[in-house]
């Protein structure tokens, strides 16, 4: 059988001696003043209960005892607490090592020579204890080792034993450090019945002659001399007696010194040149409280950070020379009497000590009530400083997931454990697993006496809230479970009827609240409306939208759908915001129908104040700082400061992060005019009137309506032969109505009795006619101005205004939007409203800060090159190619280097390293669309030119594509003269660059006759469901577009 490998310090002591051990290393080393009792280590980032490794029952005396070891646990120092506790022999001890060790469960490690000599001393002491065996039945017993896990001893208690005496012998017989006999005594008390901490350290009985023999006691914290001479004083006791006593006390080994003679002397320099005096400690004197008085009496306000310090030292020095029996100076300490007049003892304060809790400790133990504890902690908070009122009842250290002390947890008396936690938690403000740790303990606080566990919710801010009027509202109470704003408003819907009387209620409140140092609010107002959930087209759900008191429901939902990500998958806002503003809750609060995206007072920027900010929903965030660089002429780095401190927040939904220089709402009929030139019409009219009469619908003419709707119709309706075939349709509309009117009856009786009016009867009847036809004609064909202009305005608006971005030219976003609008609006490219576009913008460049944005008329080939990510907004990384460079000599001009600087710049904080990657990025880019640009289905992108080259420029270019291709194609390369031989290269019929040739070949024709090239740029449209794109020619033919 192997001996114990090793001998710690049993579990109940482990954490306090260990202590113990460090402070005496560190700084002073007897004696060590009274530590708290032990409590089991608080967990760390586990808080579950270890699992067992080994388990094992014993039937002892008709019982059944469990030895349980966990994966935390030493082998031997739980073998070893479990044969201490049930009063087992070293056979037994040897018997359950056995055991363990041989169920396999635990490493087997070689015992050093003084691993061994500590089993030894055990055995004997076990044998000792056995062959001393007393008579009384032991009721307590604990294993004691010293600071250097060495066992010293066993402490045994028997029903007749006083806890303090039997401590206070133990330590001194075993010349321990005072302090264990408090660690000892704190432990049994929690078991046993203790009647008194102090140990009595001298008792004799004397017969003085009277009825019943007398009695001199000295505890162990009294002066012997003091005691003595009060003693002598009381029964009139002589010189010779006394000096009887003082021999009797002497020869029971405890010192007894002059109260005169100076037993330590020593002269105290904080720094050099700073003296504050000599410190003398005299006989029965304690040493630190010496000490601390001096140095109260003699630092200067100004040093008092060194106390501490010079306390710690001082004590230690004198200590070494000199008996000390504590180490924290005494404050303040007081005789306490019963109600009959009896001393029960003195309550003594040590500094560092709250008065509360020693004073708690001495009326517990003399199970005296709270008006004893109130009586005696008024009397010294009336000399001394008290923090609290209410004693400490449960107290344990809590560490991180590293092990790394975070603090002490306390409890005090009546406190719910739950609060304490919370308040813990939030004062050291570290992040734990809260839950776990309530749960903890609640499991081992909750049982401690003077502790409350009614709730698992903490509860941060109570207090009873009265209204401005005087009357009582009742009491608030702020848990942690909710939002403190909603918690108020709540409180103040049961107590308020008048919501407005209300509002400014809870305005007032809200700020002494909110600003309780437990009280944490994430919000500046309560929910009147939410959370409501809202379900995408899949029946999940997206998210919830609330709204807040004050706060407008479009602003509500504006920041819902900017929080979801719902504006870039393509929702509805409007949709949504008209669905909430009729739910129950909501109705009456929409007031305002557009958003709000951010406003602020007195913004600023690096430093420069650029007034207020309001963005509404129709405006970028990126526009309005632009519009502000403009104003306060700021920097661009300065303006994007702006766009990033705005757009950061999730709320603020930003989609693009250049702004818009010009943004420009296009009417393309303002750009017709030349359409007419041909026969002079100054003022062509595009619509007619009566195809906007609703008083046609349900008549015949219903079925003319669509086909006047139509595009081709409007043709007819132009020009002199319309106004002619009204006129012939007049004079037939004439001749019916007369040739009806004179076969009337009463016409016929009118002639015979007028027939004086002859043939004019014809030309007035004629007369009437034109005028009722012409008054229809004038209030149908044509009513009003305002039809014809709104119409003007509604026919020609296109559907995306014409935006120039920073870093574009206006060439280039007129052909990237013309692009755009020729789905519904063709032709555009290339016509009189193309070039009329850029020039009218360049025009006024000056006035439009456009200078930079005018250098060129033709467009730039674009490429899209990616995107970088940064601070969570996205920056598109586009190229500007020239059709007429290539790739060298775009690289030569630096380009490519000036491309990725102005990206850079947009950029805050600035990016490492950003250039030289951006230009490598573009590069890398560049290289990879020149090697795969015939895989382009446009053959503008194929041939390298834009949309609004003209058709000789095309074919230029086709010719040099040609030539790269190795294709040799006539007219676009010369073979009669044999220009061709040693500069290009022939490639077979099947192979891949003679296929991209051919390919261009057949293309080309659709793009050099101006007609059929109007139709080649409209742009692709899906069709057959989206599983082909196709677009048509002049005739309708559909050109399903492959490749």
């Amino acid at each position: 059988m192997l001996p114990p490998t090793r001998l710690r310090l049993p579990f109940l002591l482990l954490l306090t001696l260990t202590i113990l051990k460090i402070t005496t290393s560190t700084s002073i080393p007897h004696p060590l003043p009274p530590q708290p009792p032990p409590h089991p280590p608080p967990p760390s980032s586990n808080l579950t209960d270890p699992e067992p490794l080994f388990t094992l029952q014993i039937e002892l005396d008709d019982a059944l005892a469990t030895l349980t070891i966990t994966e935390n646990d030493d082998p031997e120092e739980a073998v070893l607490i479990f044969c201490s506790e049930h009063g087992l022999d070293s056979e037994s001890y040897d018997f359950l090592i056995s055991e363990v060790l041989e169920s396999g469960v635990f490493e087997v490690e070689e015992d050093s020579d003084e691993d061994s000599r500590h089993h030894n001393e055990y055995h004997q002491q076990q044998q000792q204890q056995q062959q001393q065996q007393p008579l009384l039945e032991i009721i307590h017993q604990i294993p004691v080792s010293d600071p250097e896990g060495r066992y010293v001893g066993t402490v045994q208690f028997t029903e007749f034993d006083e806890p303090a005496d039997v401590a206070y012998n133990f330590v001194k017989h075993h010349n321990l450090d005072p302090a264990y006999k408090n660690l000892i005594l704190e432990n049994a008390c929690e078991l046993i019945e203790c009647e008194r901490i102090e140990a009595i350290i001298f008792n004799l009985n004397i017969d003085l002659g009277l009825e019943s023999d007398t009695t001199l006691t000295i505890y162990e914290d009294e002066d012997a001399r003091s005691e003595i001479i009060h003693f002598c004083e009381e029964y009139d006791i002589g010189e010779e007696g006394f000096d009887m006593l003082i021999e009797e006390v002497r020869n029971e080994g405890i010192q007894i010194l002059d109260p005169e003679r100076i037993i330590w002397r020593q002269n105290v320099q904080l720094e050099a040149g700073v003296d504050l005096g000599t410190v003398e400690v005299r006989a029965g004197e304690e040493a630190v409280d010496v000490i601390s008085n001096f140095l109260y009496e003699n630092l200067e306000e100004e040093k008092m950070s060194l106390y501490d310090k010079a306390l710690t030292v001082l004590t230690e020095h004198a200590c070494k020379a000199i008996s000390c029996s504590r180490t924290q100076p005494l404050i303040w300490s007081e005789e306490v009497e019963d109600e009959e007049g009896n001393l029960l003892g003195v309550v003594e304060v040590f500094e560092g000590v709250e008065p509360i809790d020693a004073i708690a400790q001495f009326t517990n133990h003399f199970q005296l009530g709270e008006e004893y504890r109130d009586a005696i902690l008024e009397a010294c908070c009336e000399e001394v400083d008290c923090v609290r009122s209410r004693p400490r009842v449960f107290h344990q250290r809590i560490s991180d997931e590293n092990g790394r002390n975070i603090g002490t947890l306390e409890i005090l008396e009546n406190q719910e454990v739950v609060d304490a936690v919370v308040k813990f938690v939030m004062d050291k403000e570290v992040t734990l697993d809260l839950i776990a740790l309530k749960n903890h303990f609640f499991q081992s606080a909750c049982d401690s006496p003077g502790t409350v566990c009614t709730r698992n919710v903490a509860k941060l801010w109570e207090k009873n809230i009265v209204n401005a009027d005087k009357t009582e509202l009742g009491m608030l109470a702020i848990m942690e479970d909710r939002e403190p704003v909603d918690q108020i408003w709540d409180f103040l819907n049961d107590k308020i009827e008048d919501e407005v009387a209300r509002a400014n209620f809870f305005f007032n409140m809200k700020p002494v609240i909110c600003e309780g140092k437990y009280v944490r609010c994430n919000r500046e107002a309560p929910l009147v409306f939410g959370p409501q959930p809202i379900s995408g087209p899949e029946g999940g759900t997206v998210g919830h939208v609330s709204i807040m008191l004050g706060e407008e429901p479009i602003d509500a939902t504006y920041k819902f759908f900017s929080r979801a990500g719902l504006f870039e998958k393509g929702w509805d806002f409007r949709a949504v915001f008209n669905q909430i503003c009729g739910l129950e809750g909501v109705e009456g609060r929409c007031i305002r129908q557009e958003a709000l995206k951010y406003s602020k007072k007195n913004a600023s920027v690096d430093g420069v104040e650029i007034g207020d900010m309001a963005i509404w929903e129709h405006e970028e965030v990126i526009d309005v700082c632009y519009r502000k660089r403009l104003q306060y002429n700021l920097t661009i780095n300065q303006q994007m400061m702006l766009f990033n401190d705005i757009c950061k927040w999730p709320e603020v939904y930003c989609s693009r992060s250049r702004a818009a220089m010009l943004t420009q709402v296009v009417n393309k009929h303002d750009y017709d005019y030349e359409e007419y030139a041909d026969n002079n019409s100054t003022c062509p009219r595009k619509y007619c009137g009566w195809r906007f009469i609703s008083g046609w619908e349900g008549i015949m003419m219903d079925k003319v309506i669509p086909w006047m709707n139509k595009d081709g119709s409007i043709g007819y309706f132009k020009g002199p032969r319309f106004v002619l075939g009204m006129l012939l349709g007049l004079a037939w509309v004439n001749r019916i109505l007369v040739f009806v009117l004179f076969r009337v009856p009463f016409v016929r009786r009118f002639r015979k009795r007028a027939k004086s009016l002859g043939m004019k009867e014809w030309a007035i009847l004629f007369s009437g006619a034109m005028l009722y036809c012409s008054f229809i004609y004038s209030r149908s064909v044509e009513p009003t101005n305002e039809i014809d202009s709104a119409m003007h305005a509604f026919m020609g608006k296109m559907e995306g205004p014409l935006e120039v971005l920073e870093g574009e030219q206006v060439a280039d976003a007129v052909l990237q939007w013309a692009i755009k609008e020729e789905k519904k609006h063709h032709p555009l490219l290339r016509k009189h409203i193309y070039w009329s576009l850029i020039d009218n913008a360049c025009a006024k460049k000056t006035e439009l800060s456009l200078e930079v944005a005018c250098k060129r008329r033709k467009a730039y080939e674009k490429l899209d090159l990616g995107a970088i990510t940064y601070w969570g907004m996205e920056h598109k990384i586009t190229y500007w190619k020239n059709p007429n460079a290539t790739m060298e000599e775009e690289l030569d001009a630096g380009r490519v280097e000036d491309a990725a600087d102005e990206i850079c710049e947009r950029l805050v904080p600035p990016m490492n390293n950003c250039n030289e990657d951006i230009a490598t990025h573009i590069m890398e880019q560049y290289e990879n669309f020149e090697e795969n640009r015939q895989e382009q289905k446009s053959v503008y992108a194929k041939v390298g030119v834009c949309a609004d080259a003209t058709a000789g420029e095309i074919y230029i270019a086709a010719g040099k594509t040609f030539n790269r291709l190795g294709s040799n194609y006539v007219p676009y390369a010369r073979v009669d003269n044999g220009t061709t031989d040693g500069w290009t290269t022939t490639y077979h019929p099947w192979d891949m660059k003679t296929k991209q040739a051919e390919t261009i070949m057949n293309l080309l024709p659709q793009v050099l006759v101006e007609k059929d090239r109007e139709w080649y740029d409209k742009p692709c449209e899906p069709v057959f469901g989206g599983a082909m794109c196709a677009k048509k020619d002049a005739k309708g033919n559909m050109m399903i577009e492959m490749g």
